[in-house]
C-alpha cells in the first residue's frame, strides 16, 4: 500500500480516501495472492461455506 500510496499523491482527504478505495479494490479484486493459491481474497471468500442462522432447540417439557 506504501508504494501504491507513494505514486498517488493526495493534496487532500477526499483524494487521500479515492485512492485508498482504489486499492482496496485492486488488491482484493484483481491481485492475486500466493497465499491462497494465487486467488484473490473475494474469490477466496466465496468459496468458504458461510454460516447461517439455525432453529432454537425445542423447550424442554
Amino acid at each position: 500500500m506504501k508504494k501504491y500510496l507513494a505514486q498517488h499523491n493526495a493534496v487532500n482527504i477526499l483524494e487521500l480516501q479515492t485512492s485508498l478505495d482504489r486499492f482496496r479494490e485492486y488488491y482484493n479484486t484483481i491481485r492475486p495472492h500466493r497465499a491462497i493459491a494465487r486467488n484473490t481474497p473475494q474469490h477466496a471468500y466465496t468459496l468458504i461455506p458461510k454460516a447461517a442462522p439455525t432453529r432454537p432447540d425445542a423447550p424442554d417439557s
